[in-house]
């Protein structure tokens, strides 16, 4: 007799609604996608998830479903954000949208057991705030929240060969391009470098690493020839036609 295969236990509540929260926030991204949904289909659409997300909140505060329904909502603000066409509803939407997804990771290092899903959540938020937004000292904020998370799950041990590029490669060039932002040049140089000089070779390195460091490289070059064009340029000692002034 074939052994019969276990059947999965039912969606809990707030499971459900996290489920029907998450196929409304891709229908707004595929309408966003693809142009064919007008800003008023979309509102609508974000209103039916903030209903969800309250009832959520109502039935698992502070849960790991909660936070992911806070985290799909202000998605679903920050692509009505760049569906909108008046400046002061853009940067509205943009503002909410970045606080839902900042409550969503301070819910899960505040309220959850430390995890990578965490570490990336943090990490995503923090480098669309330094990069899109050029909210580089908020962002900084969630890098190094990122970066401590990270070093607490790993603990006295070493980090596996993909984490210790991620953290190079990502946290920490995200680190430099926040510290250059804010006027602090010298402090992102000596993160880069320490990055760079870890470097494995470029031919036996994946797509996310390789970009990485590229991305690295690029900024290091740039705080560099800034460095150059701000030194003084030496006096010639001799005039336009080669002689001697003395």
């Amino acid at each position: 007799m074939a052994k019969k295969t276990p059947s999965p236990p039912p969606a809990s509540p707030e499971q459900q609604l996290l489920g029907e929260l998450m196929d409304l926030f891709w229908q707004c991204r595929d309408g966003e996608r693809n142009q064919q949904q007008t800003m008023s289909a979309a509102s609508k659409i974000a209103l039916q998830i903030d209903k969800l997300e309250q009832q959520i909140a109502v039935l698992a505060p502070n849960s790991y479903v909660h936070a992911q329904a806070l985290s799909y909502q202000g998605y679903t603000l920050l692509s009505l954000s760049r569906k909108s066409k008046r400046p002061e509803v853009k940067l509205a939407l943009s503002i909410k949208g970045y606080g839902k997804r900042a409550a969503s990771v301070r819910m899960k290092l505040d309220c959850l057991e430390p995890s990578l899903d965490t570490v990336f959540s943090a990490y995503n938020l923090a480098i669309n705030l330094i990069v899109e937004e050029k909210r580089s000292g908020e962002g900084m904020h969630w890098m190094n929240a990122s970066q401590q998370l990270l070093e607490k799950i790993a603990g006295k041990k070493k980090l596996t060969k993909n984490l210790l590029f991620f953290k190079l490669y990502s946290i920490d060039y995200g680190m430099a391009q926040a510290r250059y932002d804010i006027g602090q040049p010298m402090e992102a140089r000596t993160i880069l470098r320490r990055a760079l000089s870890l470097a494995p070779a470029l031919n036996k390195t994946d797509w996310a690493t390789l970009s990485g460091i590229a991305k690295c490289s690029e900024l290091l070059s740039l705080i560099l020839m800034e460095e150059m064009q701000r030194r003084p340029v030496p006096r010639s000692k001799s005039n336009d036609f080669g002689r001697d002034n003395s």
